[in-house]
This record gives C-alpha cells, structure tokens and sequence, in this order.
C-alpha cells in the first residue's frame, strides 16, 4: 500500500515534467442574447494548468474515442490530478487547440489526470 506521503511526492515527480501551459477553455461557457431571439455563446477561460503533451501511439486511423469516430491522430495532455478540465472543453497549448473527447482519471493512486484529444482544425 501506498501512504500519502509517498504518493504527494509521485504527484510531484510527475508534475515535474509539466513543461507546457495549458489553457482550458469552455466553448459554451456564457450564454449571451444575440438580440433576434436566440442564443450565442461566448467562450470562457477556465484556468491554465502546466502540463505535457504526447501524440498517442495509434497509426493514423479512424477510431472511436468519447463515443466519437475519429479520423486524426489523438493526442494526450497529462494535467495536474486535481485539474478543472472536462469532456465538453478545449485545451489550447502554444496556440494549438484540442477538444476533449475523453479523460482518464483520477484513479485510485493516481498521479495525473490524462486528456485525450483531438486538434481543432486538423
């Protein structure tokens, strides 16, 4: 069994190789008259994160992740365990968008929660 102490410096060791910034952002995040009766949607900032970004080791195929078929490479964003990010955001790391489309985590010791992506507008 693994004590608290041993897996706050897991955390630790893992946030450690954070070298990005991420910023969450919600795409619906407030809603806003578009004064002819219906509804537009101004994004809101969530938060920024450190983080790591990897292409996941998946040939370029159609898959299905998050319930979706998937014509791109999907990407992971490791973030800090407590992270703010959910399935209906977006992550933007050195001006490169992704949807979220799934995320794993938190997990029993868990060190990170993991977001698998794809890229806006590839």
């Amino acid at each position: 069994m693994i004590n608290t102490a041993t897996l706050t410096t897991l955390r630790r060791f893992q946030e450690s190789s954070f070298i990005e910034t991420a910023t969450i952002i919600d795409p619906k995040g407030t809603p806003v008259s578009d004064g002819a009766g219906g509804i537009t949607y101004t994004p809101a900032t969530i938060g920024t994160e450190r983080c790591r970004v990897a292409a996941m080791n998946l040939a370029r195929a159609e898959v299905v992740l998050g319930g979706q078929l998937q014509g791109s490479i999907p990407w992971a964003i490791s973030l800090p365990l407590d992270t703010a990010a959910r399935e209906t955001h977006q992550i933007t790391v050195d001006g490169q968008t992704y949807e979220v489309v799934a995320l794993w985590g938190p997990s029993t010791y868990g060190t990170t929660t993991k977001a698998i992506c794809m890229k806006v507008g590839a």
